[in-house]
């Protein structure tokens, strides 16, 4: 491959990854006393009772809803239940961080010191700097909870914290469950970090 083709190479490759979307990454630590799913049947409630009724809350237990029957448990819909899934979650407020990364940047036809091969005019010429920005962050959590209906003993403890750059729940949430759900229930006391490329960026 000559020069002229590895320069085309390098800049298509940054084309794509400045249209990709940033990958969402959580930090997941679970603790559980479970046994065995069995069908057992589960009513999603809010740690927040003035959240009852809420539109967003219940977009949020629908989903988790849908995460718990692919752990073989059942939606009990409100009518008595093995378990009740008490769930938790906040957004924070933005905090700056700075970054330093290298940044690659292509001229054309301009003077060039790299004259043992093109002369003093090389069309496609490189150059790598040091770029510091700042970037503001919103540290983001949800806690999910599950109890004993009957006994009220705590069978399963999860929290997931992440960052994102918007200050938008409601497009992590479901990255936020589906990390929770990576493995589940997981090691207990053991946290992992789980990545999850959005659709755009597989």
């Amino acid at each position: 491959m000559n020069r002229v083709q590895v320069a085309f190479v390098a800049f298509a490759s940054l084309l794509v990854t400045a249209c990709s979307g940033p990958a969402f990454k959580g930090d997941v630590t679970r603790f559980n006393n479970l046994p065995p799913a069995n069908g057992g049947s589960v009513n999603v409630m809010p740690a927040d009772e003035a959240l009852i009724g809420s539109l967003e809350f219940g977009t949020y237990a629908d989903m988790l809803g849908r995460h718990l029957e692919s752990q073989g448990y059942q939606p009990a819909g409100g009518e008595p239940a093995d378990l009740i899934a008490v769930v938790e979650y906040e957004i924070g407020d933005g905090r700056e961080k700075l970054i330093n990364r290298p940044r690659v940047s292509m001229g054309f036809g301009y003077r060039s010191r790299n004259y043992s091969y093109w002369g003093w005019h090389d069309p496609f010429a490189f150059h790598d700097n040091n770029e510091v920005y700042a970037r503001t962050y919103y540290p983001a959590t949800l806690k999910v909870t599950l109890r004993n209906a009957e006994t009220d003993e705590v069978l399963f403890e999860g929290r997931v914290e992440s960052e994102s750059r918007k200050n938008a729940l409601p497009e992590i949430m479901p990255y936020m469950l589906q990390a929770m759900f990576e493995g589940f229930p997981g090691a207990n006391g053991e946290t992992r970090q789980i990545v999850i490329s959005p659709p755009d960026s597989e």
